[in-house]
């Protein structure tokens, strides 16, 4: 209902003709001006049930110059709010929890359908290859190597200790020295490449779609 009499009662009118006007505009308030097309004589503040636009509501702007929608949704249409308490009229969704927003897409773990939960805190392993490790040398400590000689005899005992740096070892058997080689110390290595865990991870999140009033 839409159509709207203003001059009501007019002078020239019957009785009854006035009395139908009327009624047709108490019907008129009460749909809301419904309709699929925007109703005439706008005023300032006039509501509109659009019945073309998914029967949203909208209202005629201060001005009189454009229609403003107003949301219109069920309990399943979701929206973020920065605030810790519900306003009047609103519900807290506490089953999702610890969670990032995600909009819908893409081609890795948030290409899911909005309104569900994808995705996990946990990073998956990364194993440091030679040349991702930092610059960095092992230089030599002193340790010995426990070994056995052949003094000669054709007996084979006694223990000696070759310290790193290239000292003599001392045979501890019978007292002889027997030369316990060349120390050396170790090179340096890795270059401190960059290094990742691949690009596949995403940190658990709520999936949704971005939307605005189709007005």
């Amino acid at each position: 209902m839409q159509n709207w009499t203003d001059d009501i009662p007019n002078s020239g009118d019957q009785y009854g003709s006035d009395l139908d006007n009327i009624k047709n505009n108490f019907a008129t308030l009460k749909s809301i001006f419904s309709g699929t097309s925007a109703p005439p004589n706008t005023v300032e503040g006039m509501p509109w049930l659009d019945m073309n636009s998914g029967k949203a509501w909208k209202v005629r702007d201060k001005g009189n110059a454009n229609w403003l929608g107003y949301m219109v949704a069920d309990g399943s249409h979701k929206i973020w709010v920065y605030r810790n308490t519900a306003p009047e009229g609103w519900a807290i969704d506490s089953s999702v929890t610890d969670v990032v927003l995600a909009l819908k897409g893409g081609s890795q773990a948030y290409n899911a359908n909005g309104g569900t939960q994808v995705g996990t805190w946990q990073q998956a392993g990364h194993s440091l290859s030679i040349a991702e490790l930092a610059i960095h040398s092992h230089p030599g400590d002193p340790h010995g190597h426990t070994f056995y000689v052949d003094e000669g005899g054709g007996t084979v005992g006694g223990t000696s200790s070759i310290p790193m740096g290239g000292q003599n070892a001392a045979n501890t058997d019978n007292g002889s020295t027997d030369s316990g080689g060349t120390g050396s110390s170790t090179g340096s290595t890795g270059s401190g490449a960059a290094h990742d865990h691949g690009n596949t991870w995403r940190p658990a999140a709520a999936v949704g779609t971005l939307q605005y009033l189709n007005v």
